[in-house]
């Protein structure tokens, strides 16, 4: 059930509130924060005979990363619960983290680095969009994944390349090199590294509905993406229960 969405009236105003009325049942409620704008503090208020008491837990597994560009982080959907990896999470009851970056995700090692002092279940990165070019994706796809995998050995990790209606002879050069890492590890012998195209988010029908701006997915394209996404994570998480974590 949607809430309901507080924002402020104009860009002037800093401060500003907003009553949102929910079901009289005892029931989780998740705030969304903005993608972009900072939110300095926020004061929830219940009446006097309400009654608070713990949300229901996520799955007992450490959170998904996703790590990538504007696409990853939320935009342009219309709110952040629609974002594909929110949309995953509330279906899968997994908690995540949202790594994206708009244009600024470009595949560091540094970054490889920070990701890896953070427990999780699976890794899922598509920063091509954001590769300056072919050569540069080129150069740091593969070395990226290699880091990633050296501090977690059997930890499930899904690449993926940009959602798009249809692919320009560019854009087929970075999956070319996106797959090729995916290749690369599955002929050494890595058995929990995973491909997504893509190409194949938006289905075969009306795929022109799917985006914003022939780049970014509307709020069809991002439900589209965790439609896709969805069976092979349920596949993954459930190898991670039968298994345990991270050992699958």
């Amino acid at each position: 059930v949607f809430g309901g969405l507080v924002k402020p009236s104009n860009y002037e105003t800093k401060e500003f509130e907003k009553k949102i009325t929910k079901r009289a049942l005892m029931e989780d409620v998740i705030i969304y924060f903005p993608r972009n704008e900072i939110v300095k503090d926020m004061e929830v208020v219940f009446d006097d005979n309400d009654v608070v008491e713990a949300p229901t837990p996520y799955r007992d597994m450490n959170p998904i990363l996703y790590y990538g560009s504007s696409i990853t982080e939320g935009g342009h959907a219309a709110t952040p619960f629609n974002a594909y990896n929110s949309v995953l999470s509330s279906r899968l009851n997994v908690d995540y983290y949202n790594m994206g970056f708009s244009s600024s995700a470009m595949g560091e090692l540094e970054l490889a680095d920070y990701f890896n002092t953070i427990d999780m279940s699976v890794f899922v990165y598509d920063y091509d969009h954001n590769a300056p070019d072919v050569e540069h994706l080129e150069r740091t796809h593969e070395p990226f994944f290699r880091r990633i995998r050296e501090k977690n050995p059997y930890m499930p990790i899904i690449m993926m390349t940009r959602p798009a209606v249809q692919y320009t002879e560019e854009e087929k050069q970075r999956r070319a090199i996106v797959k090729r890492t995916y290749e690369n590890a599955v002929n050494n012998g890595d058995k929990n590294v995973y491909f997504i195209d893509g190409e194949s988010f938006y289905g075969t029908e009306e795929r022109f509905r799917c985006t914003l701006d022939n780049i970014h997915p509307n709020d069809i394209g991002m439900l589209k993406m965790a439609d896709t996404m969805e069976p092979l994570l349920v596949r993954i998480l459930n190898d991670i229960n039968e298994g345990g974590q991270n050992d699958v």
